[in-house]
């Protein structure tokens, strides 16, 4: 690879005709499509001090919000959605990983959309594979209530919502011509849930590494654990593909 580069944040959702309770949603989809746990990708050195920005940052919710969104919500509306963004205790944020361009070389070219959306079908299978898997063992994921900081799985809710992001883009692909007709709105709200859901593995997995040696391991889904790292690669890459395929139909409106 000849390098990295750090592409800018997404165009801002059309917020026209949302409701308070939809604005604040979109504006968090917005955010965790753009921003990530820097735990995933920045270098942390403790002799340096901590996390070394190498992306810029650290980011603060509230002031990327007041920025993208400031002159079409409320100052009540940005508080909420970055409150609810902050709720975990992440206050400072890094740029996200699919904001990152590899400068490919004449071996390694990205694939064509087309190749890329001819495959994201199979993807969606799988991933409403995985969403049904994990409700089957939902009784392995927290049934029996273990302390909050031993759970690691997804919850009904997460389960629910990616499989209305899952439903949304197939809709978007069953249009003629799709790759130019598409509507960009369903597909940039279903890849910004699909982020929040990754950072969410991502921190159910960090934290299992810690419980699981430690003998806490029965607030953790038997099948989650097992396949962790083929979850988060295809939730990762759909992901991927739906933020190329969003920027690609935004260009030609």
């Amino acid at each position: 690879m000849n390098g990295v580069d750090l592409g800018p944040t997404t165009e801002m959702p059309d917020l026209e005709g949302l409701n308070h309770a939809e604005r604040v949603e979109a504006m968090i989809s917005w955010f965790m499509g753009n921003f990530e746990d820097p735990a995933q990708t920045t270098p942390y050195e403790s002799a340096e001090g901590g996390y070394q920005w190498i992306w810029g940052g650290p980011h603060d919710p509230a002031d990327e919000l007041y920025d993208a969104f400031g002159d079409a919500v409320t100052d009540e509306e940005v508080q909420a959605a970055a409150d609810e963004i902050q709720s975990g205790g992440l206050y400072e944020w890094a740029p996200n990983q699919s904001r990152m361009f590899e400068e490919p070389d004449d071996e390694e070219l990205p694939l064509p959309l087309e190749e890329r959306l001819a495959a994201l079908r199979g993807q969606l299978d799988e991933l409403e594979q995985t969403v049904q898997g994990l409700r089957d063992g939902a009784p392995m994921m927290g049934h029996n209530q273990p302390p909050e900081d031993q759970r690691i799985g997804l919850d009904q809710r997460d389960l629910d919502e990616v499989q209305e992001c899952i439903n949304a883009v197939r809709s978007e692909l069953e249009k003629p011509e799709a790759i130019v007709r598409a509507d960009p709105v369903p597909i940039v709200k279903a890849e910004g849930i699909l982020r929040r859901i990754i950072n969410k593995l991502h921190g159910w997995i960090m934290a299992g590494v810690k419980a699981v040696p430690a003998g806490v391991g029965a607030g953790v889904g038997e099948k989650m654990w097992d396949n962790r790292v083929e979850i988060v690669q295809t939730v990762s890459t759909v992901a991927d593909t739906l933020a190329v395929l969003a920027q690609h139909i935004q260009m030609l409106l």
